[in-house]
């Protein structure tokens, strides 16, 4: 933004920022220092390689309201949340904070409110002046491969059921993808219907039977997961 920009209220949700690989030092996603801004939010949004060692600061503003909640910040320097303002009324929660090499400076930092439930890793801890630091972690996210740009969360990562509403740290994107589960009703009820039927199994793990009954007659199918099945 521009010096003197008057800017109501901004809103970011549920993006993705990436400049590939930065080559120089504070690549800004947003800089907002000198414009006049009341509102600012950003949320369920993921900021991956915004600087290299010594940049910072992918997202500074200066503004009353602020509310960053359920981000991730991957390999964006020191600073990757900078907010200040006069009277500053602002939230930083739910977010992870990463880092592929040791930095030794700030992952976030504001002048007011608090900043709670965050994760962060390779950076120093939340600072804020007159502000709260509430429940933030140092741990490795464990993300699956963060240097192929895949930050989905591990299975026994620290960040899983960590945030201040019981979901994961983090933007929701990156969510591990649930397996379905079973249970013993279910196989009980399957294996009543299959017994007696005549089973058919493709080499795509397809498994097949007919059912006639009165008034209806079909084929049901059944994609079987890698496991193993008693009938």
């Amino acid at each position: 933004f521009d010096e003197n920009t008057t800017v109501g209220s901004l809103i970011i949700d549920g993006s993705l920022f990436t400049t590939g690989n930065a080559t120089s030092q504070k690549d800004f996603i947003l800089e907002a220092r000198d414009a006049s801004m009341t509102n600012f939010t950003l949320t369920n949004s993921t900021i991956m390689n915004a600087g290299i060692e010594g940049s910072e600061r992918a997202f500074y503003c200066v503004t009353t309201n602020a509310l960053v909640d359920h981000c991730t910040f991957y390999n964006c320097g020191v600073h990757n949340v900078y907010i200040t303002g006069d009277g500053l009324n602002c939230q930083v929660k739910n977010c992870i904070s990463a880092s592929p090499i040791e930095l030794n400076d700030y992952c976030i930092k504001t002048y007011g409110g608090t900043v709670e439930n965050c994760l962060y890793y390779n950076l120093s801890a939340p600072r804020s002046s007159d502000a709260e630091i509430i429940n933030c972690i140092n741990e490795d996210p464990l993300f699956v491969d963060a240097a192929n740009g895949d930050l989905s969360l591990q299975a026994g990562s620290p960040a899983i059921g960590a945030a201040t509403d019981g979901t994961n740290l983090g933007d929701p994107r990156w969510t591990p993808k649930a397996k379905p589960v079973l249970s013993t009703d279910t196989l009980d009820n399957a294996a009543a219907v299959l017994v007696g039927k005549q089973l058919s199994l493709t080499e795509d793990n397809i498994l097949s039977w007919n059912e006639n009954q009165p008034g209806c007659s079909a084929t049901w199918t059944l994609n079987l997961q890698q496991g193993d099945y008693a009938i």
